[in-house]
């Protein structure tokens, strides 16, 4: 029978004459499992691949339609393709490259023009401010910074390089910085092999990229250049150890017959057994230095520029765009502004070099579309009221009522609830009979009047809780300076007091989840970043205090956490042993009577 055809009472009692057979319905689940594990679940499709074939590709490999109207795609995979050796290329786009144009644009300047020996924005990267910055803005980055410090082009090209699942199984970080100090101190790599002292003498005798254990393959062992290339896809084939193994033999035995030492031998087949994990190429990783300096550049000269670049690309990055707005206020100095109905377009806009003005792309239910109407209705003439606005717009109700609630419309001297029932109590009289006839005739200025002491204004923790759900950001302060000051029993020490500790002090913190990760690299360690009002706390996880207390971090953003400090320099780690929810219940009043949960918004 085909799948698809059965009939339920068919299904059904098949699976309790087995269910009965195995005695127990989990055992028989199990069973299920063990049968369909390493089976695909779906067919994935690369976005940018396409093949390339002298004859015409329905005649050469079997085509079936994508799921996506108008889209074929190849049944083979990659390694089908690649035994037949037919020509596959993959087109890869960075969106972050988006976000470098549209910075550059508003400063004025050429991307290619930025410096790359700019000292200042090394020094930015040293100290590890690298949120948002392309690729150097994850958790590990920004812990390896300041060990790793940076400074020339090429090391920024190792940097990126670093934090890849082959460089920490092939142990390839701390021996890179020894030999990065020896060479500092007039003692540069020398294996006694010219050849291979040019190779590895620019990551100081590590074998970091796999171009290089293609050279050495090559100039050091006498392997031919379709040798090499066998051995780089063996590297990389289905990130197989097994192929990794059986390639490092051969090559050791080739670098033994050259008269190389065993010890050296030994160190630089240990460090292939890394590429069977995920590895950059040399020019990959080049390419990617390249953008992550001039991330930084961006960042540490033209703060609000880059900032907005950042604002008008998202989806885009590592972080939220409350952090990132944040994260500009407290170390660049950046002034973000509201909405403003005359004055704010779809994109956010730089008002001066250090100030920026919010756009309504990010408020829910927004259209591009009624933005640019909005933009040209206003261009005839300023909008002067609520009911001006309205009367002059197609809004429907749900993005009036997110305008009001956002506080778009405090410039007519209202704040955003009173403007709510305002706008609320206007848009029900233009709705009725002739009434808009009446208004373009007779009455252009009406204004309908509210009782101003019917509703207290809000707290700044409601405005906030209504901005995150709306927007996903709040310019009223921070989020959580609002709920220590509506919540006194919680600690009231900021990651500022956290990172002066000293090493092994107790300590109890409390922040909102910025990320949580638990890298298979880690060894079943978790690591997670709480924001609060004066910047970040890294916590790391144990793998039975992750396990053990999952379930709370994974059901709520805010924690209040005690552990152990670890210092490390300049930097501090709590270690976690215990961790607790503070979600918090707001109610807004007037707008939304039921309690709404904090852990319930939009991050």
């Amino acid at each position: 029978v085909d799948v698809g055809t059965l009939k339920a009472d068919i299904i059904r009692s098949r699976f309790k004459e087995l269910s009965n057979q195995y005695h127990f319905r989990e055992n028989y689940i199990e069973q299920l499992m063990t049968q369909i594990a390493d089976s695909p679940r779906h067919i994935g499709t690369h976005s940018g691949g396409f093949v390339i074939t002298n004859d015409p590709l329905v005649e050469t490999v079997p085509i079936e339609p994508a799921r996506r109207d108008g889209r074929t795609i190849v049944q083979w995979d990659k390694h089908d393709l690649e035994t037949l050796q037919m020509m596959k290329i993959d087109i890869l786009s960075i969106g972050f490259l988006t976000v470098i144009r549209k910075a550059t644009d508003l400063i004025g300047i050429d991307w290619c023009d930025i410096p790359v020996n700019d000292q200042k924005t090394y020094q930015l990267i040293q100290r590890a401010e690298t949120a948002g910055c392309f690729q150097i803005e994850s958790r590990a980055q920004m812990n390896s910074l300041p060990h790793t410090k940076p400074s020339t082009p090429y090391e920024m090209t190792v940097q990126v390089a670093l934090i890849r699942p082959s460089m920490s199984k092939g142990g390839m970080a701390k021996p890179y910085l020894r030999g990065r100090e020896a060479a500092k101190n007039g003692k540069p790599f020398k294996s006694g092999i010219k050849e291979l002292d040019h190779i590895l003498g620019r990551t100081h005798g590590v074998p970091m990229f796999p171009d290089q254990i293609m050279q050495i393959a090559m100039d050091v062992c006498g392997f031919t250049s379709a040798e090499a290339d066998q051995l780089r896809r063996s590297l990389g084939k289905e990130r197989s150890a097994q192929s990794v193994d059986q390639q490092g033999t051969k090559l050791y035995a080739a670098m033994i017959k050259k008269g190389m030492k065993e010890e050296l031998a030994k160190d630089i087949i240990g460090r292939t057994q890394g590429f069977a994990s995920y590895s950059f190429p040399e020019a990959h990783a080049a390419s990617y230095g390249n953008l992550a300096f001039k991330s930084a550049y961006l960042k540490c000269h033209y703060p609000a520029q880059y900032l907005c670049g950042l604002i008008n690309s998202q989806p885009m990055g590592f972080y939220r765009i409350d952090f990132l707005i944040n994260e500009a206020k407290r170390n660049s100095g950046v002034n973000v502004l509201p909405l403003h109905p005359n004055l704010s377009t779809w994109d956010a806009q730089i008002v001066d070099s250090k100030t920026i003005r919010m756009g309504f792309r990010d408020v829910r239910k927004m259209r591009q579309y009624d933005v640019d109407t909005l933009v040209l209705e206003r261009k005839k003439k300023p909008f002067d009221s609520i009911e001006d606005f309205i009367s002059r717009n197609i809004f429907d109700k749900d993005v009036l009522t997110n305008l009001n609630l956002m506080d778009t419309f405090s410039c007519f001297g209202i704040d955003r609830r009173h403007s709510f029932w305002k706008s609320l109590a206007f848009k029900n009289l233009i709705g009725k009979s002739d009434f808009k006839l009446q208004l373009s005739l007779f009455d252009e200025n009406l204004k309908i009047e509210s009782n101003e002491n019917i509703f207290a204004k809000m707290t700044d923790l409601e405005k906030a809780v209504i901005d995150y759900r709306i927007a996903g950001y709040s310019l009223q302060g921070s989020l959580m300076k609002n709920l220590r000051a509506e919540m006194p029993y919680l600690t009231s020490m900021t990651s500022r007091e956290v990172n002066k500790l000293r090493n092994n002090v107790k300590v109890q913190c409390a922040g909102i989840i910025l990320v949580d990760q638990r890298p298979p690299p880690a060894k079943g360690f978790g690591f997670i970043t709480l924001e609060d009002e004066n910047g970040t706390i890294d916590l790391v996880l144990a793998p039975d205090i992750y396990d053990k207390y999952k379930a709370v971090f994974r059901s709520s953003r805010f924690l209040l956490v005690s552990g152990t400090t670890q210092r490390n320099d300049n930097q501090v780690i709590v270690k976690t042993q215990m961790i607790e929810s503070f979600a918090p219940t707001v109610k807004v009043r007037s707008h939304q009577p039921t309690p709404r949960m904090l852990d319930r918004l939009d991050w």
